[in-house]
């Protein structure tokens, strides 16, 4: 939701969840502008309706444009980093699944994820890093360089 991997230069990112730096209308998602100022009650759209952050709240669906082209993504990938994530939240927790049977799945998180991936989602898995994500993730560039 941030643009740190546009700041790095980052140029093909799916955000599936939104972008903090943007902002809706209330009643037309379509309506997406860029954010330069703080965001307040009373700022509307030129369609008069209240503006809102461009982020998927939780209970909400996601764009099934921006998820198709995830799971696209995914599942032409060769290998997966997952960083610092429950693999609870519904529908992204899926996302693993369209992970194709030759690509390698690494996960970066310091908690535990038995129980937590699909029987066919475990068997790509590489490796699981039980770290926080500045360390799993030196570790993962030192392993596959």
């Amino acid at each position: 939701m941030d643009d740190l991997h546009e700041r790095v230069g980052t140029s093909k990112i799916i955000h599936l969840h939104g972008q903090l730096n943007k902002v809706q209308s209330t009643h037309n998602p379509n309506l997406v502008y860029e954010m330069e100022e703080d965001l307040n009650i009373g700022d509307k759209c030129e369609k008069g309706s209240q503006l809102r952050p461009y982020v998927i709240w939780f209970g909400e669906m996601l764009d099934e444009k921006i998820f198709q082209s995830a799971i696209k993504k995914i599942n032409d990938c060769d290998m997966m980093v997952v960083i610092g994530t429950s693999l609870a939240v519904y529908p992204a927790n899926e996302l693993l699944e369209y992970l194709n049977a030759e690509a390698k799945l690494y996960i970066i998180d310091p908690e535990n994820i038995e129980g937590l991936l699909p029987h066919q989602v475990k068997r790509k898995l590489v490796k699981h890093y039980k770290t926080k994500a500045t360390i799993g993730m030196q570790q993962f560039f030192e392993e596959v360089k």
